[in-house]
């Protein structure tokens, strides 16, 4: 509405310039509440986008859901049972449950046995699941790594600096055998 009185106002007064830059101000004010406003839509619309939506989990084949919670659980099996022969006998119990439904065909009890595998899953998660030493994250990973090749070679200054005296004899017999 302010924008209207523009034309109207003289460059020449400083009422006038007062009000041009009350007049900017409010615009850009007005811009930005619009902005804002226009961001805050998008954020909740995706927000509930993501509520409505299916997981990345569910648009996956049933198959592959499937595959990958037997893989999980027999993996995380592993976490709470320490001899290998419990883990064993857990590990054919585990083949067996998944077994019992192998013959489905019916595509909605499959998907429901797979979320409730799924939600079992999760319930049962171990708090502090077993991690390899040697993988990512374990207790020994990247631990003693070996130095890079170049790293073990001395140059002619470090030989000169380490040997002392004998360092023309020590760096003759060097170069000899690198050319």
């Amino acid at each position: 509405m302010l924008r209207d009185f523009r034309p109207a106002l003289t460059h020449h007064s400083t009422s006038a310039s007062c009000a041009l830059v009350l007049v900017d101000t409010l615009d850009c004010s007005m811009r930005f509440c619009r902005l804002l406003s226009h961001l805050l839509f998008r954020w909740l619309a995706q927000i509930l986008s993501s509520k409505l939506m299916a997981s990345p989990a569910q648009v996956l084949p049933l198959a592959v859901r499937v595959t990958r919670l037997y893989r999980q659980s027999l993996k995380h099996s592993l976490s709470w049972a320490i001899d290998r022969q419990i883990w064993r006998r857990e590990a054919l119990l585990l083949r067996e449950r998944f077994d019992l439904n192998k013959a489905e065909t019916n595509e909605i009890k499959i998907r429901d046995l797979v979320e409730a595998g799924e939600a079992e899953f999760e319930a049962k998660r171990h708090p502090d699941p077993y991690i390899f030493p040697s993988a990512i994250d374990g207790s020994k990973y990247e631990r003693n790594v070996p130095p890079p090749p170049g790293v073990l070679h001395m140059t002619p200054q470090e030989e000169a600096w380490f040997y002392g005296d004998a360092a023309p004899a020590a760096a003759s017999s060097h170069q000899s055998h690198d050319h």
